[in-house]
């Protein structure tokens, strides 16, 4: 034994000198536990056991080496900032020794505070783009959705002959808006055979809603008019990928047996109302009004957008819509589902489906991460309770009440700032997801 404490001793020397003359008598005290049993346990064990004890001294006396460099290449100049540098940085590894003798009681808190923060960042960030972003129109709160009902109550996507008659009649509206429903056709750009969704716009329907070309421009009048000229707005994403940005005067497109120029390339927001609320898109956009052959009265195929006139009523322009319908019936004499014309706020159409899910999953998420939180604090206050001696004999030694406080924020703060990191991480990604994952059902998901 005596010649093994011998070797011991000489082992220590690794250590720095401070720490060394410090702990000499609970470290030999240590070697001499462990050296009994390691007697005990034959030659291997032994063995074992001053691979152990050398690994061990080694390890150690790297980390207080530099730990005793680093903490005299910042005291050589002491400053207010540096002590406390130094100090913050004691205190984050004390947290961090204190959090690893229950590691799993954090790691379960921490857990769940992650998932408390990203649920709630994710769910807020769908409230925020479906629900309050505005529409990706001028002046959105004005704008209408149009719909006939017929004597029996039945909704129905209102006809061509009905929508002109609306435009045309309705001076309590600065205009109505309607689309045809976008259909896939086949599509030429020079020698490249394409499918693509296309759309048709009526006459003033970019106007009502509010949007411009961002290169180019709209349909003139006459081109949105039986006999016009073969003219075609399209999409930013097609001007931008597949027709390579190109001069839109040298850009024509095949469909079917005409040939149409390009004249305008509309926003990347654009999108027009469609069934369900949800808001569609189009590559190509055609004049409506070109065609001679839209309908009859009865022919439920287009969608309309109107919107108020400043200083107008709503319940009043309903009341003036509801009159006009009856009279157009009274003097075409045509069949009709128009009794009546329903008007729905375009926003409250687009998320009326999805308005409360959103708010039920919002309100789930907050109190999720409210437990969370509950649960984390508690965890905390019962430490703090557990360590009232220890803070009292502190503060009885002449302990600064700061120090301890700013101890304490580092404890919280190093249980805390990894995983909400990690939780806003999460967020991010799940929100990428979702934006991603093409939900067709959901509007405004993208």
């Amino acid at each position: 034994m005596k010649s093994a404490e011998r070797v011991y001793g000489v082992v220590i020397r690794l250590l720095p000198r401070d720490f060394r003359r410090e702990a000499r008598a609970e470290l030999m005290q240590v070697f001499r536990d462990g050296h009994t049993k390691a007697q005990a346990s034959g030659l291997l064990g032994r063995i074992r056991f001053w691979i152990r004890t050398i690994a061990d001294i080694v390890v150690t006396a790297t980390v207080e080496q530099w730990e005793e460099r680093r903490l005299l290449n910042r005291m050589k100049q002491p400053s207010p900032n540096n002590l406390v540098a130094v100090g913050v940085l004691d205190d984050a590894r004390l947290a961090i020794r204190r959090l690893a003798r229950h590691p799993l009681h954090s790691f379960v808190s921490s857990v769940i505070l992650g998932i408390g923060i990203a649920a709630t960042l994710v769910v807020g960030t769908l409230v925020k783009s479906i629900l309050i972003d505005p529409l990706p129109y001028a002046k959105p709160e004005e704008l209408v959705r149009l719909v006939e009902v017929d004597e029996n109550g039945r909704q129905w996507w209102p006809s061509y002959p009905n929508l002109r008659d609306w435009r045309d009649n309705a001076d309590f509206f600065d205009g109505v808006a309607g689309v045809g429903i976008p259909q896939v056709h086949p599509v030429i750009f020079g020698d490249r055979a394409m499918q693509l969704r296309i759309g048709r716009l009526m006459r003033g329907a970019l106007a009502t809603l509010g949007v411009s070309p961002v290169v180019g421009r709209g349909f003139s009048q006459t081109e949105n008019a039986p006999g016009g000229a073969p003219v075609a707005l399209v999409s930013h994403a097609l001007w931008r990928n597949t027709l390579n940005r190109s001069r839109l005067e040298t850009v024509t497109l095949t469909i079917e047996t005409d040939v149409y120029q390009v004249v305008g390339v509309l926003p990347a927001s654009f999108r027009i109302v469609g069934d369900g609320g949800l808001l569609t898109d189009a590559a190509v956009w055609l004049p409506m009004e070109r065609s001679v052959d839209l309908g009859g009265r009865g022919s439920h195929g287009y969608h309309a957008v109107a919107r108020l006139k400043i200083g107008s009523s709503f319940a009043e322009t309903q009341q003036a819509m509801n009159r006009l319908a009856t009279r157009l019936r009274e003097s075409h004499g045509e069949p009709t589902a128009a009794h009546t014309v329903q008007m729905t706020s375009f926003t409250e159409y687009v998320v009326r489906d999805i308005k409360n899910p959103l708010h039920l999953l919002l309100a789930g998420s907050v109190i999720v991460l409210l437990v969370a939180c509950f649960n984390l604090s508690t965890k905390i206050l019962a430490d703090g309770l557990s360590r009232s001696r220890e803070l009292s004999v502190r503060l009885a030694l002449g302990a600064d009440r700061g120090r301890l406080v700013r101890q304490l924020l580092t404890e919280s703060s190093v249980l805390t700032l990894p995983v909400t990191f990690i939780g806003v991480a999460l967020a991010f990604a799940t929100v990428t997801f979702v934006r991603n994952a093409r939900l067709g059902t959901i509007p405004r998901i993208d």
